[in-house]
């Protein structure tokens, strides 16, 4: 039995901005995407206030998420885009199938009911989530990486990065 047979996924978001929850990934079909777009895993950070979550998409496609920013970075002669996509490993976060990676260049700052408002409850949610709340997905190393993408990141708005500051892993 799983713990989802106990909670509603309303209730499992609301546990996804708890000062405990860190970094879980979470699958959902956004409906701010084209209907096209098949569900992705998303890591979905904490801000630790019981409302705020910072949320990056996570893509499979790895060489098309490389090409795309290596032609803006040509375009705009800014070499350090690619330095925001950070590799997982599928061998390390049992979830996957496939090597992906976090495109920090996507980060936002949601609110619980502004999540809970792009999600299609019509197309499953898969949580990865502990039942207790304790982080065991990413190490120290990988939330390190994920952060610095997200604060090097010449896209993500400066409000991100000023929520994801108050973590205190990277500057």
């Amino acid at each position: 039995m799983d713990f989802m047979d106990f909670f509603t996924p309303r209730q499992v978001l609301d546990r996804l901005a708890d000062p405990n929850a860190g970094f879980n990934i979470c699958k959902f079909k956004d409906k701010t995407l084209p209907p096209r777009v098949v569900p992705h895993y998303h890591v979905i950070i904490s801000l630790g206030n019981n409302q705020a979550i910072v949320i990056c998409i996570i893509t499979s496609e790895l060489e098309n998420r490389k090409n795309y920013y290596e032609r803006i970075a040509a375009k705009t002669g800014n070499a350090t885009l690619l330095d925001s996509l950070i590799a997982l490993d599928k061998t390390k976060l049992k979830c996957f199938t496939l090597n992906s990676i976090v495109d920090c260049h996507q980060a936002e700052c949601l609110t619980l009911d502004e999540l809970h408002s792009r999600i299609d409850y019509t197309h499953p949610i898969r949580f990865q989530l502990e039942p207790d709340g304790a982080n065991r997905f990413f190490d120290e190393e990988q939330k390190e990486s994920i952060v610095k993408g997200i604060l090097n990141s010449s896209i993500v708005r400066d409000i991100v990065k000023q929520e994801i500051r108050t973590l205190g892993y990277a500057s």
